[in-house]
């Protein structure tokens, strides 16, 4: 897939701005269903925990993932909401993605949509609201 490609799909999901947004997608995608704390997110995905917090909100924004709370052990169930068939928006991203070269033009597109946006607090449309994120968590 070349960087137009890239590019065209990513404007059709407008809310994705950081790498760390796409590799949770892709993450939530293959892993439907997960329980975790965010500690655990940031280990397994190896960004700041202020980034992933403000990715998942990205993700719970555009409705493509939701996000409980256990009640026993203060972690969180996410689960991929989006539908999964052809004429959704991220299945052309999620196919793209899923291939080494397609994720490269993807993180490409990306970058490029950063260099555009360069302030850090455009890039979610929700505002952060971290007092809904346990200090335990």
């Amino acid at each position: 897939m070349m960087s137009e490609g890239a590019e065209d799909v990513l404007a059709r999901l407008p809310y994705l701005r950081h790498r760390c947004d796409l590799d949770l997608l892709v993450f939530f995608h293959r892993h439907r269903r997960v329980l975790l704390t965010i500690e655990r997110l940031v280990a397994l995905m190896g960004y700041d925990r202020e980034q992933i917090a403000a990715s998942l909100e990205t993700l719970i924004a555009a409705n493509v993932v939701t996000r409980t709370q256990h009640q026993t052990t203060g972690a969180r169930m996410y689960a991929f909401e989006a539908l999964d068939n052809d004429n959704d928006s991220l299945a052309p991203l999620l196919r793209t993605a899923s291939a080494r070269a397609g994720w490269l033009a993807i993180n490409r597109a990306l970058e490029g949509r950063r260099v555009k946006e360069p302030d850090r607090a455009s890039r979610s449309p929700v505002p952060q609201q971290h007092d809904d994120i346990p200090n335990g968590e």
